[in-house]
This record gives structure tokens, sequence and C-alpha cells, in this order.
């Protein structure tokens, strides 16, 4: 009962909102459909389709070469994540996670892989950067920087976040290729159960940010208007970066929201991951992780003082190796627990 006890009282929270403010919940949740019809819907459901048909397409690698190896040292997972983390980098939001759990149910990677792999394949793609990024920050080179800096970002934090293999598992192969009729049905419909569940979730945001917004909750915390866009997007990252135009500091915000994007975004990627039995671990921190190196990346870019770089070059640097200290100190901590 004391597990079940914070689940009651925030689906209790909710249904009292939504008696006490049904004006606003419905209007939040227009518009919600609306940037779902306008939107998520033409921008994000052929990626979605395209990146379950190449998934389910694709060869399995073989195991144990080359490129295996070298992804396994550099990214800390297996080379057939890779595929996963090319679309999520074309496709966008949460392209990448539906790659990912896709790769998994097809057998192309193992269960410990694709948890690996959901930590660091969801990430933005260009078609949102060129169209509502470059309108906010003001043109489509900007917005092409960003995306440059966002992929960067997003492979430094893979780097960063690499775990050793340590061998063990046997790899998972398909036991037989589906015919083309198949993989077509299948992909269908794991694209329009995913696209429901993206769309419900962007329309409970939308309804949940109608409530802040009519009860005051930005002005009872003292969050000042240049931040609100900010508040707003850590939640929901359409909206969060279209409130950013006009603001001083539009592009390391939305750098920062673009790379963590936003508990919308997370719990469309955690739902498909727990459709597909995993369970990823420290997939927070690494969003939140990504959205700091593109802040500091665009530091970096905008204002390129020597003693920024230096702190830029310093923080890469550490990263590069902080996998390489946590095992030789996770090492001796179990040697001295022995």
């Amino acid at each position: 009962m004391k597990k079940r006890l914070p689940l009651l009282l925030t689906a209790a929270a909710c249904f009292l909102a939504l008696l006490l403010a049904p004006d606003a919940a419905r209007t939040g949740a227009v518009e919600g459909l609306r940037l779902c019809a306008e939107r998520v819907l033409p921008a994000l459901l052929p990626f979605l389709f395209a990146s379950r048909l190449l998934c389910g397409a694709l060869p399995p690698l073989p195991c144990g070469g080359r490129l295996d190896r070298l992804s396994s040292a550099v990214f800390g997972v297996r080379a057939a994540a890779l595929p996963a983390f090319l679309v999520g980098l074309l496709g966008g939001y949460p392209s990448g996670a539906a790659a990912v759990a896709g790769l998994y149910q097809e057998g192309a990677l193992e269960k410990r892989d694709a948890e690996r792999a959901l930590r660091i394949c969801n990430n933005s793609g260009p078609a949102f950067f060129v169209s509502v990024v470059a309108s906010v920050t003001g043109g489509v080179r900007t917005g092409l920087l960003l995306y440059g800096i966002h992929a960067f970002s997003a492979l430094w934090v893979a780097l960063t976040l690499r775990e050793p293999d340590s061998g063990g598992g046997a790899h998972i192969r398909r036991i037989a290729d589906p015919s083309v009729p198949e993989l077509f049905a299948r992909s269908v419909r794991g694209t329009a159960e995913a696209m429901l569940s993206i769309c419900v979730l962007i329309v409970c945001f939308r309804v949940v940010q109608e409530l802040l917004t009519a009860w005051n909750v930005w002005a009872l915390l003292g969050i000042p208007g240049a931040l609100r866009g900010l508040a707003l997007g850590v939640l929901e990252l359409t909206s969060g970066v279209l409130l950013q135009q006009g603001q001083p500091f539009a592009l390391p915000f939305c750098a920062f929201l673009m790379g963590w994007g936003g508990l919308c975004v997370h719990f469309q990627a955690l739902s498909l991951a727990a459709s597909a039995g995993l369970r990823p671990r420290g997939y927070c921190a690494a969003k939140l992780l990504h959205g700091l190196f593109s802040v500091l990346l665009v530091l970096a870019f905008t204002a390129p003082r020597p003693l920024l770089l230096a702190e830029v070059a310093f923080l890469f640097a550490a990263s590069a190796v902080f996998p390489s200290v946590l095992k030789k100190y996770a090492g001796k901590k179990s040697q001295t627990a022995v």
C-alpha cells in the first residue's frame, strides 16, 4: 500500500485538477490535438514507419568483427545498435527509441545492449531544427549549427557513458527473415501503436501546461517570464522551444531543451521501451548530460573566450577518460570488499 500511495495521490490530484478547471483542461486538450495533427503526425509518422521498416529489414551484423569491437570500445554497445543511433539522429524523437525497441524485438540486439542503447539513441532530427528551431533562433543556418552541436553532443554522451563489454551473454540472432508483406504489416502496426501513445502523451502534457498557466503557478513560484519557456520545455519540448522566440538566451536554452528532450519525450521513449520489455537505467541522466554538453558547445561557438574554451576542453577530456576511471575505481572497491 505504501508503494501505491504516491500513485494514488497523483491520480487524485489530476482528477481534482480536471474538476476545478475544466475549461483550461479542454483548451489544453484541443491545443494538444491540433499540435499532433499539424506538426507531430506529418513530421514523425513517416520517420517512425521508415525506422520500423529499416530495422526489420536490416540483416544481423556479424558478431565479434572489427566494427563490433570498435563500437563496444567507443560507445559501449554492439555495432547492431548503430542503425538505431542513425535513425534517431535522422528521424528525431522518439524514432531512436522505437528503432532500439524494434531491433530488440527483431532479435538483432540482446537486452543488455538494447537498454544501454536507449540512453544514447533517442535524439532529435534535422527536420525539427530546420523548421521549428530555425524559426526561433533566426534562420536555417543557425538551426543547422544547433543540429550539428546536438549530434556531436550525442556522440560525446555515448563516449562518456560507455561501459566496457564484459564479453558475457549470447548474441541473439533472427530465426528467419520476414517476408515483405509480413514486415510491412508489422511496421504499420508498430507505428500505429507508437503514434497513439505519443499523441496521448502530448495531449496530457498540454493539459498540464494549461492548468499551470490557469492557476498562475509560474508567478507563485517566482519564475520570471524569460524562464517560463525553459520550464515548460522541461515538460514538453515543442512548447518550450517556441516560447524562446525573442528571448535573450534563446540559443543556449534551445540547445539545452533539444538535448534534454522534455518529460513528454521521455515518457514516449520509456513507453516504447516498456512495451518491448526493456528498462533503460540512467536514461534521464544521459539526456540531462546531453543538454549540458550542448549548452557548453553553444557558448563556445557564440562567445569563444579562451577561458571558456579551456573549460569545455577540460570537461570533454575528463568525460573521455571517465569510464576508465570508473572501472578502475569499481575494481578497487570490489577487491577491498573481498
